[in-house]
C-alpha cells in the first residue's frame, strides 16, 4: 500500500481496475489521462474534520468506460456532495454500483440520485454498517474525523425509470423504516426489477473482537433480521403493496 497526496494517471492503456483507500487532500486525489481499459473503480474514504465533501464527478473526469463503481464510507459520514447532471457522462456505461459502509441510522434514499444519473445500471448493491469497530463519533477519541451526519440530498428528480435495473441487494438488512422506504422506492422506479436480495450480517468481525467492543447501545433497539416466514412476509407486504413488482424477494 502506498500513500500519495495525489495521483495523475497520464497513460495506462492496460489498466482495468483501480482502488483508492483513503486520502488526505482537500481535492480529488485522482486525475485521469489515457485509461481506455479502466472498467472498475473502488473509492473508500473516512472523512476528516478538516476536509470538505467531495464531488464524485471530479474523481471520474476522464474515466468514461467504468462499468463497476464501488463507494465506501466505512460507517462514517458520507463523503460525497449531491450531484446528478455532472455524473451523466461518467456514468454512461455504468452497469454495477456498489455503495458500502452506510451507517445503519442513515437514510438511504440519497443513493437513488445515482440511478437518476445512470439509467444503464443493472445491479445495485447497498451495504449497511453498524460495526462497533468502524470509526465514528463513538470511537473517535482523537477528534480528527468528521462528525457523522445523516445525508439529506435535496435534488431535482424527474421521476425517470431505471428500465435496466434487474437486481437489488441490501446487505446487513434490518426492517428499519429507512431501509423499507428505500426498497419500496427502488421497486417503484425499476419496473423490470427481478430480484431483491436481503442478507443479514452473519460474519464474525475480528476487529470488533480484537478491540473488545460491543455493538452500539442503540443497536438493541433496532429490529432484528427477519428469520421466520411470518416476519419475512410482513416485510414483503410492506415494500410491495401498491407496486407492480412481480419479481422475487430473498432473505439470506
Amino acid at each position: 500500500m502506498c500513500c500519495f497526496e495525489g495521483i495523475e494517471l497520464i497513460s495506462l492503456p492496460k489498466l482495468e481496475k483501480l482502488g483508492v483507500l483513503g486520502w488526505v487532500s482537500h481535492s480529488a486525489p485522482l486525475s485521469f489521462g489515457f485509461i481506455p481499459s479502466l472498467e472498475e473503480l473502488d473509492l473508500a474514504q473516512i472523512l476528516l474534520r478538516r476536509q470538505h465533501l467531495y464531488k464524485l464527478s471530479d474523481f471520474l473526469h476522464g474515466a468514461t468506460g467504468i462499468h463497476t463503481l464501488t463507494l465506501d464510507s466505512k460507517g462514517s459520514t458520507i463523503w460525497l456532495q449531491p450531484e446528478i447532471k455532472q455524473l451523466t457522462s461518467a456514468f454512461r456505461k455504468q452497469r454495477k454500483l456498489i455503495i458500502l459502509g452506510i451507517f445503519v441510522e442513515f437514510d438511504l434514499l440519497w443513493t437513488t440520485t445515482f440511478l437518476e444519473a445512470a439509467p444503464s445500471i443493472e445491479m445495485l448493491h447497498i451495504e449497511v454498517c453498524e460495526h462497533a469497530c468502524e470509526l465514528g463519533d463513538e470511537n473517535d477519541e482523537s477528534g480528527i474525523f468528521a462528525e457523522r451526519t445523516n445525508p439529506r440530498w435535496d435534488l431535482d428528480f424527474h421521476a425517470s425509470k431505471n428500465m435496466l435495473l434487474r437486481e437489488l441487494h441490501v446487505a446487513h438488512f434490518r426492517p428499519l423504516e429507512q431501509q423499507l422506504t428505500f426498497i419500496r422506492a427502488i421497486l417503484e422506479r425499476a419496473p423490470n426489477l427481478q430480484t431483491v436480495m436481503l442478507t443479514k450480517d452473519g460474519e464474525i468481525c475480528n476487529e470488533c473482537d480484537a478491540m473488545a467492543l460491543d455493538a452500539p447501545p442503540s443497536a438493541s433497539a433496532r429490529p432484528a433480521f427477519p428469520r421466520t416466514k411470518e416476519e419475512q412476509d410482513s416485510v414483503v407486504r410492506w415494500v410491495i403493496d401498491g407496486t407492480f413488482f412481480s419479481g422475487q424477494i430473498y432473505f439470506r
